[in-house]
């Protein structure tokens, strides 16, 4: 059994421009021993392992369509309750520690700054390799339904207007969201998200069904349209 486990933040300090650029591919155990720390219940990696190895040989590197696929997987696979998902040093110790190789298959070398984000950062969507699909996960299946989720992760602009406004973490606009212009254009999509964005502002968003958020976003996409028209 490979179990999850937490990696501290102290730990930050050994993502080295070695480790970021690749140079070093893996940390030794010795240097990380200290910043380990077991989660309050078992999860197991293997399942996992065996999804993020069959996607490094079916995929080339740096192919977006890998989010596609490993979202759903790494979701169920990773069966957290929100709160424990909130918890960055498990997603520390997933690109880090355990897959910093698989990190390096889906991006491929920016700056330091862009690594370092995909191996530690987290609470954006355009952060940690391993958290951000699992949330785009969380908020889009439905049961074990996770169409919504390959349809938005399918297009990375989709996901990138999608999942980088505050509406987001509202299930209802997502999938509204996501229902409406899953298969427009990128200007469409992302000129849209911009206004219902700044719309959404002056609305109670709880307060509002995924009907009424739907509409909402008909209207704008009606005047983008004519806009760009």
């Amino acid at each position: 059994m490979k179990p999850l486990q937490r990696f501290m933040r102290e730990g930050k300090r050994l993502l080295s421009r070695k480790f970021l650029t690749g140079d070093k591919k893996r940390l030794n155990s010795s240097d990380y021993s200290d910043y380990i720390e077991p989660l309050e219940r078992e999860i197991d990696l293997t399942p996992l392992d065996r999804v993020l190895d069959n996607l490094m040989d079916g995929f080339q590197p740096y192919d977006t369509l890998l989010d596609r696929d490993l979202a759903p997987e790494l979701h169920k696979i990773l069966d957290l309750t929100r709160r424990e998902a909130a918890d960055q040093g498990i997603w520390h110790y997933l690109t880090v520690i355990h897959r910093p190789d698989f990190v390096r298959h889906r991006w491929s070398f920016g700056s330091l700054a862009y690594m370092q984000k995909r191996f530690w950062g987290v609470g954006t969507w355009d952060s940690n390799t391993f958290s951000r699909l699992w949330w785009a996960a969380e908020q889009t299946h439905i049961g074990e339904n996770y169409a919504l989720t390959q349809n938005i992760l399918s297009k990375q602009y989709l996901a990138r207007a999608a999942f980088g406004r505050y509406y987001s973490m509202y299930q209802p606009a997502l999938k509204a969201f996501i229902h409406v212009l899953g298969n427009d254009a990128q200007e469409v999509v992302e000129e849209t998200a911009k206004r219902l964005n700044k719309l959404l502002t002056v609305y109670q968003l709880e307060g509002l069904t995924e009907e009424q958020v739907g509409e909402k976003i008909k209207l704008l996409r009606r005047a983008v349209l004519q806009d760009i028209a």
